[in-house]
């Protein structure tokens, strides 16, 4: 049986791991990294081993026995954008001579804060299920537990995707689309649940 529970600091690289893996070929991924999976696994990486440790809240995760096939990452109201030395921790870690590669995150980046709601909100994200375990509900149940603590604060959450498929999973929890955007070729949602309490 699946056990959705808050992840582990010691856990953290297992998880960029699988964020990577899960995220690889992600299409804004894609756009910021190139063409490369072996090189976009790399950096996605080293990017969510730098990120895990800057986020104040402890990302859900989902077990199957020891196995950790599932990872959901928020970042409590007023904390979802990083002070400019995380940033530039996490540019640090990506070690790379290609400045244009830096650029095309700054810019996505920079697009979703121009969407990023004024009200309190939760920002949630990453979110990825191990592909052997995709499709069988797993990031509904990390989700839905997302929810629940939300609608006991009756507070608002906002999340951004890249796959189109995504929005209709999204939309079953109660998101709805706020805008659109292409951003560095690749087509952008933004979503927002409002604050519901239950």
């Amino acid at each position: 049986m699946t056990e959705i529970r808050e992840l582990h600091r010691c856990q953290f690289h297992a998880a960029a791991n699988l964020l990577a893996r899960a995220m690889r070929d992600d299409p804004m991924h894609v756009a910021v990294f190139g063409p490369r999976a072996l090189h976009r696994l790399g950096q996605l990486d080293r990017f969510f081993c730098a990120l895990l440790p800057v986020m104040d809240q402890a990302p859900l995760s989902a077990w199957e026995a020891d196995s950790l096939i599932g990872v959901a990452g928020y970042f409590r109201p007023g904390t979802c954008w990083l002070p400019l030395y995380a940033q530039l921790r996490i540019a640090a870690h990506l070690f790379s001579p290609r400045v244009g590669e830096l650029f095309r995150l700054w810019r996505w980046q920079h697009a979703s804060g121009l969407h990023d709601l004024r009200e309190r909100h939760w920002h949630l994200g990453p979110v990825a299920v191990e592909e052997s375990w995709q499709r069988r509900g797993i990031g509904n149940q990390m989700l839905q537990v997302f929810c629940t603590h939300l609608d006991k604060r009756g507070e608002a959450a906002f999340l951004e995707t890249d796959k189109v498929e995504s929005l209709r999973f999204y939309a079953r929890l109660g998101f709805k689309v706020i805008a659109t955007e292409k951003v560095l070729g690749v087509s952008d949602w933004w979503m927002s649940r409002p604050g519901i309490r239950r």
